[in-house]
């Protein structure tokens, strides 16, 4: 399994990346870094697509209503 792409909706705006560096894993969890994302919120909520790699198919997950707590 590899992490390829990630995007972040919110109120029809976009931010789009590729991971920015190898995923750790641990058991059944994969963990992702991506940089450099918008200044959306605080204290808003966002959908969340990310493109996986299994073999040689490509899949998209998704994960609604993620809240957003702090920008740096």
């Amino acid at each position: 399994v590899k992490l390829v792409y990630l995007w972040v909706v919110s109120d029809g705006r976009v931010w789009a990346t590729k991971f920015s560096e190898e995923p750790v894993v641990s058991g059944n969890t994969i963990q992702g870094v991506a940089r450099g994302g918008p200044k959306w919120g605080p204290d808003i909520s966002v959908e969340v697509v990310v493109a996986v790699k299994i073999g040689n198919e490509f899949r998209l997950v998704r994960a609604s209503k993620q809240p957003i707590i702090a920008t740096f």
